[in-house]
């Protein structure tokens, strides 16, 4: 019988193997186990031997405007002996039910395949737009108006605050650990240090940038600014590498503002594809306490969830400007996949847009109404990659 479980202290070398032949296969079979314990549990899902592995994070994080726990998955493989039998889907709902029992009611992760994840019942949170451009497209941004130095690690206290400001208003904005300042900004998953720079106005920092150089590349991985003049201050500081880089690659939540703030638009490469996705373990506990701008109506739902294959009948009603969530045996009048739902609490979309495209059974069209407008979008930006 399967177990999921922290693995051993002996099971890191086969552990670390496992998660390089999934991601990094090409680099062979020697493995240096990389990173701390300190920004995520290793956990397994053990038969006789390690038959498929994650990480599980823990972050406080933006949802709606209040902090709440967020979960995170990362690093979910198995290896090739083991697929095809079912053991990364009982492995995904092993973590749920861990994270659930745990009182985390939201997990995201980043998908290897969309398609995979949302038949299991995570929803998009929002679609990631990719610049690529040639530095000089970015080079005439900055205003000039303050100045950028290379920090290391032990600065990173002076970038926190940077990070926490600049995912003001977002939801999913993760407010990071010192570890995860030095383990996944400064460094990438723990291994190699990346460049990071400073952006200083007026006596105080208000801009950070960390990327990596690979090929004639700066890929981006962090780029915080407390407001849209640093933004451009750290672009502009970006495009000043001409002589020695051949691109600039970045990524912001789905948009096109960037085509308007540049002279030459048509120098720049873009792509918008599926970005994090989200998954709600608990519908009451999800729903519960959210923010809530109308203090009238009551809506009843069902949620089905393909992993647990349970349905979950829920009543709501506003109360003190957030939501009271309760389980019920009364009839729905909405129902509705898990999917949907996580869409909806993120804020990714509209319940009455989640209702256009993914399966809502409406038998109380103003329940659907009144829903809608207790739970409007939200800006969604998940900032950090795990």
């Amino acid at each position: 019988m399967s177990e999921y479980r922290q693995i051993a202290s002996d099971e890191r070398a086969r552990f670390d193997q496992i998660l390089q032949y999934a991601f990094d296969p090409g680099a062979g079979p020697t493995v240096e186990s990389v990173g701390s314990d300190a920004v995520g549990r290793r956990v397994a899902l053990v038969d006789e031997t390690l038959s498929s592995v994650d990480i599980e994070y823990r972050f406080d994080a933006r949802v709606r405007g209040a902090w709440v726990t967020l979960g995170g998955l990362g690093g979910v493989a198995t290896p090739p002996e083991h697929r095809g039998v079912g053991h990364a889907r009982r492995l995904l709902a092993a973590a749920v039910a861990s994270f659930a029992g745990d009182d985390v009611a939201i997990v995201a992760l980043w998908p290897f395949e969309t398609a995979f994840y949302r038949r299991l019942g995570w929803a998009t949170a929002t679609a990631m737009t990719t610049y690529d451009c040639p530095p000089s497209v970015l080079a005439t941004l900055d205003d000039g108006a303050g100045r950028v130095q290379p920090i290391d690690p032990d600065d990173w206290a002076t970038v926190a605050p940077v990070g926490r400001r600049a995912g003001a208003g977002e939801t999913l904005a993760i407010d990071r650990t010192e570890q995860w300042w030095r383990e996944r900004v400064f460094r990438r998953f723990g291994d190699e240090r990346r460049h990071v720079y400073r952006y200083d106005r007026d006596g105080s920092p208000a801009g950070v940038v960390a990327y990596e150089v690979r090929d004639g590349v700066i890929d981006v991985a962090t780029l915080d600014a407390v407001d849209h003049r640093a933004y451009r201050a750290l672009l502009g500081f970006l495009g000043r590498h001409g002589p020695q880089i051949d691109r600039v690659r970045f990524e912001r939540p789905a948009e096109t503002d960037l085509f308007a703030m540049v002279e030459r638009p048509d120098a720049i490469e873009s792509t918008c594809a599926p970005g994090p996705m989200v998954r709600v373990t608990d519908p009451v506990a999800a729903l519960d306490g959210l923010p809530c701008p109308d203090a009238d109506g009551r809506v009843v739902l069902a949620v089905s969830d393909p992993l647990t294959e349970d349905r979950t009948t829920v009543a709501l009603t506003p109360a003190d400007g957030h939501l009271r969530a309760e389980p019920t045996t009364e009839e729905p009048e909405l129902t509705m996949g898990v999917r949907a739902l996580s869409a909806i609490v993120v804020g990714a979309h509209r319940p009455a847009t989640v209702a256009r495209r993914d399966r809502i059974d409406v038998t109380n069209r103003s329940a659907l109404d009144v829903l809608d407008r207790w739970l409007p979008t939200e800006r969604v930006f998940l900032r950090d990659f795990f």
